[in-house]
C-alpha cells in the first residue's frame, strides 16, 4: 500500500471496529427487545444481561466475526411493532417471528 494515502491518518485498530459493530447490533436488538414486551417473551435467556455477548441471547444465531445472522423469536410472546431498525442488521439472513402478535 502507498504509505502516503494513510500519513497522518489515526491506526485503526480491528477489535475497535468489531466491537462498534456489536454495540450496533446490540442496540437493534435491544430496541426489538423493548418494542415487542421483551420482559414477557415465553423465553429471553441472556437478552440484554450485562457481560453477555449478543450471540449467547436466545434466538440469535450468529457467524463465525459474531456478526448476527439470524433471529428466530417464533411463538415467543412478542407483542408491539417489529421496529424495522431490525433490518439494518448488515449480516441477517433469516428472521422468524411466526405465532406472535406483533
Amino acid at each position: 500500500a502507498d504509505a502516503s494515502l494513510t500519513k497522518g491518518l489515526p491506526a485503526v485498530d480491528m477489535a475497535d471496529v468489531i466491537e462498534q459493530t456489536n454495540l450496533s447490533e446490540r442496540e437493534i436488538l435491544s430496541r426489538v427487545f423493548e418494542s415487542n414486551s421483551g420482559i414477557r417473551w415465553k423465553a429471553r435467556a441472556n437478552w440484554k444481561v450485562e457481560g453477555r455477548e449478543i450471540c449467547e441471547w436466545y434466538g440469535v444465531t450468529c457467524d463465525a466475526a459474531s456478526a448476527v445472522t439470524g433471529l428466530n423469536l417464533e411463538a415467543n410472546n412478542m407483542k408491539g411493532t417489529l421496529p424495522q431498525i431490525v433490518f439494518e442488521l448488515p449480516s441477517l439472513k433469516t428472521l422468524i417471528v411466526a405465532r406472535n402478535n406483533i
